[in-house]
């Protein structure tokens, strides 16, 4: 890492140029900043295993029958995955139902104006 010369004023009131020194890490000896390390990474690694877990399950119950999943629940997909009623029509069911392709095109008819129009306004008075 290359040091940047500053221009320092000094109690002199004169103008000077100095080139700071890098300052060095401190090696660890014996490992010492490894531990809380791993320490860390092992928590770190429950919480997102705790954090996708229901996110698996939804992904799960959403491709297979209501049927199957009311009968036996989402956890039994994965002792035999090929044994399942797989399906998409939940999400054609869900897109009918729920009328999603007319709230899509009304997000589109509010956000491109509220993104547009205060970029146009704010270039104007740039």
């Amino acid at each position: 890492m290359t040091a940047i010369p500053t221009a320092v004023l000094g109690e002199d009131g004169k103008l000077a140029i100095v080139t700071p020194t890098p300052q060095r890490r401190r090696k660890a000896v014996d490992g010492e900043r490894s531990k809380p390390r791993v320490l860390i990474t092992i928590i770190m690694g429950v919480i997102a295993v705790a954090w996708l877990f229901p996110l698996v399950g939804l992904l799960v119950r959403s491709v297979r029958d209501k049927a199957d999943v009311d009968s036996s629940g989402w956890w039994t997909v994965f002792t035999n995955p090929f044994g399942q009623n797989w399906t998409l029509n939940n999400f054609s069911e869900a897109w009918e139902s729920l009328n999603v392709s007319t709230s899509f095109w009304n997000s589109l008819a509010v956000t491109i104006p509220a993104t547009v129009l205060p970029i146009m306004v704010a270039a104007m008075a740039a």
